[in-house]
């Protein structure tokens, strides 16, 4: 398995891209500030835009140039860039775990499976 992260990727709709500047305003708004959206997983809901910066940092950037640790894409509109999601990727030797979440207003609307497979 290669250790190389493309920095984006994109489908005829989507984008997997490293943070920019307004997501986190957005993602906190809509999925990682969200009790609902935190229901299911092990964290509880963030309490800051900051925790969500510090967070796309390190998913989104800094984990793309250390080798075989999880790293994460933002999930964006092509036509807008509008982020929409978190594509959370898990190496696990030759195979990958994945993981992603949905902002609220954005959920079913096939963002998730799109991001999940070719278009």
């Amino acid at each position: 398995m290669s250790d190389v992260k493309p920095v984006r990727l994109e489908s005829g709709r989507l984008q997997l891209r490293s943070a920019v500047k307004g997501d986190a305003e957005l993602l906190f708004a809509g999925y990682f500030g969200s009790v609902e959206s935190s229901r299911f997983l092990s964290r509880k809901p963030y309490t800051s835009v900051e925790q969500t910066n510090a967070f796309l940092k390190k998913w989104t950037q800094e984990a793309w140039h250390t080798p075989g640790v999880p790293f994460a894409w933002v999930i964006a509109k092509l036509e807008s860039l509008e982020p929409v999601g978190i594509f959370l990727v898990f190496p696990k030797g030759d195979v990958v775990e994945i993981h992603y979440g949905i902002s609220e207003n954005h959920r079913g609307q096939g963002f998730a499976s799109v991001t999940a497979c070719a278009e």
